[in-house]
């Protein structure tokens, strides 16, 4: 965004090379053309460049005229030049008698002999350098493509020669639409729309209360057209579901004026056509002929291919509009008959059953029609599932609005509630959704949508619990796995039993559940991966991994999230990173955000656990942006649990402290006490991190007390190792082996590969069998080097075992491992933690019996590290070797640890003891 100028002018959004080419033709004193014409469709800002062209001059010191063609006197003779010559004559001094008496002509006045168009343009310029006086001159034109045609012939003459003068001229032209100024001697400025990313922020910039849905809606009609993103937030603000669906927008009357002003050279035929086009965006010519009953589309649709409305594809195929607003202006220029007609019309061509039938007869429909509402109520779920969030909500909107009873009219209107908070993830639309509408006979969709609500924005768990179980309770319809409002309800009960962890919420789950027959897949391994997987995560195992399989073939973004949430605690979410990745790309592109936020946090657990902790970070940036944007404050909590985890790995227990009682004052007064877990895992690591083992001892006995695995408590599948270590290394033994049999007894090792590595570490720990065989047995688990920071642990654990056992070489080896695997992740104290390791081997210089360590500089890190300890900036030292800034803080990163420092300023001195080291025993120091 860019900020105000020096003299108040507004500020222009994504046009910083616009204003740096018009600043640059402005201040050019020696320039090879005199004039300049900004060319681009209506809308895109021209005539507001126009104005900062103005004010650029007027910096500058230039005088300043401006002119501008009108349609109505474009059959006037001189009309617009006779503006000009008027300000020129109020200026002009001494002007040559012959060009004072030609600028006299084309105003009006006789002279004995006719005025050539040579000598006319050479009075005109003779006029402006002398208004110019001693300073500069710029004449603006806007709009130069309705100029008359005798001003534009001799402001074409003009522009071509005002290189050598002192006046300059700029002028905006629709594209292609004045030949005249597009010529040798001119140069040209293409104005472009704005890229989608500059247009979504002057969107959240001037309509901050914008609900996403709309937002996307606009951001996809105006295709990055200025005007159109000013103007159409205020045409549909109250738009009762047009934000939502494909219908072409409502038109304010400015963009109707600069959109529809071609169509008037149509005739009857071709507006029908288009406006058959433009109802139904997918219609083939040979369709579009047969529904219209003409003889050849494509010769009626020749005039609107050759004004350049629409455009027909090489095989005859498709027609589309250039701009999706050219379509919304066909839309709008049409009476309300027309449109219904159109609408029969395409109904009956459409395939029988199907969504667009049932859209066009909605459309068609002039007041309630169950038959239609309920096809309309069908066509959302096929929506829904295929991807298309926003047409699943419009379609039960308008099943709402075409319901003939107050009950269904209530029910359908719940489920655009819930649809929209759950698919778009307009929190704000639900109570208004909610008390638009009368109250239905039947509440469970009413309070799926309320429950949800609360639950995702700041209600407290108990009252979501206590309104959806007690809306199930009435539920008198058949549970059974193909009742859809029956399934949301438990998907988002589970939701709330999940995030409350506590044992009696899941009670009435239980109860109800046992009710449902034939429960669908991802209810049912939510239901063994979500509640207790401690002892029941094992059992989904195998169908989970089919079901995760079979994810590239799902379109469905609710689903694909449902299956992905229980791979979490089974540790699949490798294999779910495409997937994933999908919902997530999707979202950006306009998608369902909701089951986006739940991707991406997923996605950044995942980057956590297998140590890309980075890449974990700019997930979670994108996942808090996303959820403090919509309201979704529950879903901060896990992203501020990764982001403490990783911060008290690297040692920075500030900031780990501070996000884990945030976390912790966000959820205790709402009952969320899964979240309060996640704030004492952060806690325990960050006291493990800091080698004070009785806090961390105090923190993961909270999680999860010694010797219990808690029901209820999936987060204890995550605290074994965490704690048997704590206690071990606080001479709790007997708390450490009652934990680790807890864990064998409960089978939680069959779980997954990483559950082996720590189940098996942690019985070395506490000594339950010969610890070296139990540390070569983890280590050699499948893939256990996926899991990066944890393998590292027992690496660094087994050396220490190794060491006590009197094997020092072994030792040595392992503990290098996992040094190296701390200092790729820059988990700083516990790379420390392996160089006092190392230290009590025995090995004074730890780096001297491995080369190949990463303590050694590469010759780019010598070079920046150089350039740093010089006082260079990331981006200054970027500059000089061509890398990003990002690219040299990941290498200073690496570099820290290798010279043994933790700042910046320490540089010069390291790399100076270093260098003095090498010079005098051609070895590095620690």
């Amino acid at each position: 965004m860019m900020s105000p100028t020096s003299d108040g002018r507004s500020p222009l959004f994504g046009r910083e090379h616009e204003i740096a080419a018009l600043t640059a033709f402005l201040t050019n004193e020696h320039p090879e053309a005199g004039a300049m014409t900004l060319f681009g469709e209506a809308g895109l800002g021209k005539s507001a460049l126009l104005d900062e062209a103005a004010g650029i001059a007027a910096d500058h010191r230039y005088r300043v005229i401006r002119a501008a063609g009108i349609e109505a006197e474009s059959d006037m003779g001189f009309a617009a030049l006779t503006t000009i010559i008027r300000a020129v004559r109020r200026r002009a001094r001494n002007l040559d008698p012959r060009h004072a008496a030609a600028l006299e002509a084309a105003m009006g006045v006789p002279l004995p002999d006719p005025i050539g168009l040579h000598a006319l343009g050479d009075a005109v310029l003779a006029g402006l350098e002398s208004a110019a006086g001693a300073a500069k001159l710029l004449l603006l034109v806007d709009d130069l493509s309705a100029l008359d045609p005798s001003s534009a012939a001799v402001l074409g003459y003009v522009a071509r020669r005002l290189a050598d003068t002192n006046a300059r001229l700029i002028g905006a032209s629709r594209t292609d639409e004045a030949p005249l100024f597009d010529q040798p001697g001119i140069d040209t400025l293409r104005v472009h729309p704005l890229p989608r990313a500059t247009a979504e922020t002057l969107l959240v910039t001037r309509f901050p209360q914008l609900p996403r849905r709309v937002r996307q809606r606009v951001l996809d009609q105006a295709e990055g057209n200025p005007l159109a993103l000013l103007e159409l937030p205020a045409a549909i603000r109250d738009d009762n579901g047009h934000g939502l669906s494909g219908d072409a927008l409502p038109l304010t009357p400015r963009l109707q004026s600069v959109f529809a002003r071609r169509l008037d050279a149509l005739s009857p035929t071709a507006r029908e056509m288009l406006l058959l086009c433009a109802l139904e965006p997918h219609l083939s010519p040979a369709t579009l002929q047969r529904i219209a009953h003409v003889d050849d589309a494509l010769m009626d649709l020749a005039p609107a291919e050759a004004l350049d409305l629409i455009e027909i594809d090489a095989g005859f195929l498709s027609i589309g509009f250039r701009h999706p607003l050219i379509r919304a202006a066909v839309v709008g220029s049409s009476t309300a008959s027309d449109r219904r007609l159109a609408h029969l019309k395409l109904a009956d061509a459409a395939e029988h059953e199907s969504s667009a039938q049932a859209w066009h007869l909605a459309h068609a429909a002039i007041g309630p029609d169950e038959l239609v509402a309920a096809r309309l109520e069908r066509a959302s779920g096929i929506s829904a599932r295929r991807g298309d969030v926003h047409g699943a909500v419009a379609a039960m909107i308008r099943a709402a609005d075409l319901s003939e009873d107050q009950a269904n009219r209530g029910r359908r209107m719940a489920a655009a509630a819930y649809l929209s908070a759950s698919l778009l993830g307009d929190l704000d639309d639900v109570p208004r959704m909610l008390v638009s509408q009368p109250s239905s006979d039947e509440p469970l969709v009413a309070a799926i949508a309320a429950s949800y609500h609360l639950l995702s924005a700041a209600g407290h768990i108990d009252i979501a619990h206590r309104l959806l179980v007690t809306a199930i309770e009435m539920t008198d319809e058949e549970f059974t796995g193909t009742n859809g409002t029956l399934l949301e309800a438990f998907y988002t009960l589970i939701r709330i039993c999940h995030f409350g962890g506590k044992a009696h919420l899941w009670d009435d789950f239980d109860v109800h559940l046992a009710r449902m027959t034939d429960p669908p897949l991802e209810l049912r391994l939510q239901a063994l991966t979500l509640r207790d997987p401690v002892r029941t995560a094992a059992e989904a195992a195998g169908t989970l991994d089919n079901a995760i399989e079979g994810l590239p073939r799902s379109h469905d973004p609710l689903y694909i999230t449902r299956v992905c949430l229980s791979a979490g605690y089974t540790d699949r979410l490798p294999a779910c990173r495409p997937a994933l990745t999908r919902v997530v790309d999707a979202a950006r592109a306009g998608g369902a955000l909701p089951p986006a936020l739940d991707a991406v946090f997923q996605l950044g657990i995942d980057a956590f656990l297998t140590g890309s902790w980075d890449e974990a970070d700019l997930f979670i940036e994108d996942g808090l942006r996303w959820s403090h944007r919509n309201g979704f404050r529950l879903l901060d909590s896990p992203g501020n649990w990764i982001r403490a985890c990783i911060a008290a790995a690297r040692g920075d227990y500030d900031t780990a402290t501070q996000l884990a009682a945030r976390i912790r004052r966000w959820a205790t007064p709402r009952g969320a006490h899964a979240f309060v877990r996640y704030a004492l895992h952060a806690d325990t690591l960050c006291a493990l991190s800091n080698g004070d083992y009785d806090l961390a001892f105090t923190y993961a006995s909270a999680i999860d007390k010694p010797g219990e695995l808690a029901r209820n408590v999936p987060h204890a599948l995550w605290n074994v190792l965490d704690l048997v270590e704590a206690a071990a290394r606080t001479g709790r033994h007997t708390e450490a082996r009652a934990h680790v049999r807890a864990a064998v007894d409960a089978h939680i090792a069959d779980i997954s590969p990483r559950m082996t590595l720590l189940v098996t570490a942690a019985q070395a720990l506490a000594r339950i069998g010969d610890p070296l065989v139990h540390y070569r047995a983890a280590l050699q688990t499948e893939d256990a080097d996926i899991w990066a920071f944890e393998t590292a642990r027992v690496r660094l654990l087994y050396g220490r075992e190794l060491h006590r056992t009197g094997r020092i070489t072994e030792s040595r080896s392992e503990i290098h491992k996992a040094m190296n695997r701390f200092a790729d992740m820059r988990a700083e104290p516990w790379v420390a933690k392996a160089r006092r390791e190392l230290a009590r081997t025995g090995l004074r210089d730890p780096q001297q019996e491995r080369p190949e360590a990463s303590d050694t500089l590469t010759p780019q890190q010598t070079v920046i590290a150089d350039l740093a300890a010089s006082g260079l900036t990331n981006k200054e030292i970027g500059e000089q070797l061509h890398l990003s800034p990002r690219t040299v803080s990941t290498h200073l990163y690496q570099i820290f640890p290798k010279l043994n420092i933790t700042t910046r300023a320490a540089l010069r001195d390291a790399l100076s003891t270093r260098s003095g080291s090498e010079t005098s025993t051609g070895e590095e120091n620690p």
